[in-house]
């Protein structure tokens, strides 16, 4: 989704992932449009059943999913919104918000480390 962060300057690698590529295709559309606009974007991780913000500066902040049923939908509260001026600092939250996800081996993981040998 993201692809290779470190190499992203304005324009998109063929390294890019998907992520950094909508950024740039969308503040691109909206400038060559010439309207007012404004970008929010936020960042969630859900890991062992618990929902993270992090764009949060606070470590390990939580965040609470409920349902709307009035809008009938899904709202998170306490969920950070930070305002994008460009596809540049789009890819630097992203790279902030990638640094604290978490990351743990699964069984799959596990599984691929050995090799098995058939007998002949």
């Amino acid at each position: 989704m993201s692809g290779d962060l470190n190499d992203f300057h304005g324009t998109f690698s063929s390294e890019a992932g998907i992520i950094p590529r909508t950024l740039y295709r969308l503040f691109h559309a909206l400038d060559a449009d010439g309207s007012e606009y404004s970008v929010k974007v936020s960042f969630i991780e859900l890991y062992n059943e618990e929902l993270r913000d992090l764009l949060s500066y606070e470590d390990d902040k939580k965040v609470k999913l409920f349902e709307d049923t009035a809008r009938k939908g899904v709202v998170i509260q306490g969920m950070e919104e930070t305002l994008l001026t460009n596809a540049e600092d789009g890819v630097k939250r992203l790279r902030m918000g990638s640094h604290k996800r978490q990351v743990a081996a699964t069984k799959c993981n596990d599984l691929s480390r050995y090799h098995t040998t058939c007998p002949d």
